[in-house]
C-alpha cells in the first residue's frame, strides 16, 4: 500500500468510529495524527464537559486513555490515565480503530 491509500485508510476507519461513537453520543474534539511517525495519533473525545484523550503510539502499539472534566473549551485539561493496553490485531487501521472503539466505550461516561 503506497502513502496515499494508507492515509485514505485511515481517514476512513476515523469516519466510521466517529460514526460509531456518535450513534452512543460521543463527539470527537480535536484530532492530531503524524503518518511520518508510525502513524501515531491523539484524538480528545467526549461530551462538552467531560472528555477523553485517546492515544495511539503505532511503534510500540499502545494505546492508553486518559480523562479531565472540562468547565469550558478554553480551561486547560487535568489528564488521568485510565487505561494503556498493547493492540495485537494492528494490521489495518480498521482493526486499530475497532480496538480504541472498545477501549473508549467500555471507559467513557456519556
Amino acid at each position: 500500500m503506497n502513502d496515499a491509500e494508507s492515509s485514505a485508510s485511515f481517514v476512513s476507519a476515523l469516519g466510521a468510529f466517529s460514526q460509531s461513537l456518535a450513534s452512543s453520543g460521543i463527539a470527537i474534539y480535536g484530532i492530531e495524527y503524524d503518518f511520518m511517525h508510525f502513524g501515531c495519533w491523539t484524538i480528545e473525545l467526549g461530551s462538552r464537559h467531560s472528555r477523553s484523550l485517546l492515544q495511539w503510539d503505532g511503534k510500540e502499539s499502545l494505546m492508553s486513555l486518559s480523562e479531565s472534566d472540562v468547565a469550558d473549551s478554553q480551561a486547560p485539561r487535568n489528564w488521568r490515565l485510565v487505561a494503556e493496553e498493547p493492540v495485537l490485531d494492528r494490521s489495518t487501521p480498521s482493526q486499530v480503530f475497532a480496538a480504541a472503539e472498545k477501549m473508549v466505550t467500555g471507559n467513557v461516561g456519556t
